[in-house]
């Protein structure tokens, strides 16, 4: 009858213990931050996964991503757990084609001296240019899957102009119809009759001169590290 060998273990393995070659570890090359993977041993029957995002046992800011068994041999199960690290935040620029707002004007009788007519884009027409613009990447580790990741990041409203609460695409004064007003010339002259317009407001829901909020994105980046990137026009100045 052949004997059966049973697998000599050479130590205690009632709890997970980083075996030769762990960590593994890499560098993003975009952002700088690591990942750490470890390599583990265990009896198979003390292997209990870690809670989701726990913290990496050296690094500060390295949470868990997956953790996975990879073999089993005899009552030894090896399994690694990969660990990402939360990037610094970072500012690059980018060019983008960005849609310039044009500006109203009003028309001026020459005669009353009242406003005869308006135009939102009387003085500019909305034009695209390319721009510069300057992109804020920040990043942050929810620490379970429950959590919204949006609750991570202060994240900014996108920039608009906006009349009455609608959003527009012109800076300036707004003027609207009041129909036709009738203007006396004298016994002997026929009046002169002109259409008029009345000042209803002005756009709002931008300062001229403050950061154009382009754009906002929220996407993962690594197991459980999300990033927020913003996308700004510093200091622009309406046309």
């Amino acid at each position: 009858m052949p004997i059966q060998l049973q697998p000599l273990v050479d130590g205690n393995f009632s709890f997970p213990v980083e075996i030769e070659g762990s960590p593994e570890i890499s560098v993003d090359e975009i952002t700088g931050a690591r990942t750490i993977k470890r390599h583990y041993a265990v009896l198979k029957s003390q292997y209990n996964p870690l809670a989701y995002a726990s913290p990496d046992p050296k690094f500060a800011f390295a949470y868990l991503g997956p953790e996975n068994p990879v073999r089993a041999l005899g009552p030894i199960l090896f399994f690694d757990r990969t660990y990402y690290e939360v990037p610094q935040s970072r500012t690059e620029p980018r060019e983008i084609s960005f849609p310039l707002p044009g500006r109203s004007a009003v028309a001026l009788s020459k005669i009353s001296g009242g406003a005869i007519g308006w135009n939102p884009y009387g003085a500019i027409a909305p034009t695209t240019k390319y721009m510069l613009a300057t992109v804020v990447f920040q990043y942050a580790a929810i620490k379970s899957l429950a959590q919204n990741p949006a609750s991570l990041f202060s994240i900014p409203d996108v920039s608009a102009l906006k009349f009455n609460g609608a959003t527009v695409d012109y800076s300036g004064q707004v003027w609207a119809s009041i129909g036709n007003v009738t203007i006396p010339q004298g016994a002997k002259a026929a009046p002169i009759v002109e259409p008029r317009f009345s000042l209803q407001g002005v756009v709002g829901g931008f300062t001229s001169g403050g950061n154009w909020i382009v754009s906002r994105a929220l996407s993962r980046y690594k197991g459980p590290v999300w990033q927020l990137e913003v996308v700004t026009i510093p200091n622009f100045i309406l046309p």
